[in-house]
């Protein structure tokens, strides 16, 4: 939950983080970025989402193969 408000605040409230830093000479101009919020963060949990699934495939393979044997058929557990 930390990640999640430390990355709203990086993203969206840039001007406090600015303020409280007092870095404001490093930008000349602000950036507008015609993208809504949710669409970032909707973006964010697909990739996120992906990068899961493709660490977990590999697991779920040989899971579903050890239980239906290698040419899926029923192991002898589920006689």
């Amino acid at each position: 939950m930390l990640y999640l408000i430390m990355a709203y605040q990086f993203f969206f409230k840039t001007t406090f983080l600015l303020e409280k830093l007092q870095q404001t000479s490093w930008f000349e101009e602000e950036l507008h970025v015609p993208v809504p919020p949710i669409t970032i963060i909707t973006i964010a949990v697909i990739i996120l989402g992906g990068l899961i699934i493709a660490r977990e495939l590999p697991t779920i393979i040989l899971d579903v193969s050890s239980v239906f044997g290698c040419f899926g058929t029923p192991s002898k557990a589920w006689r």
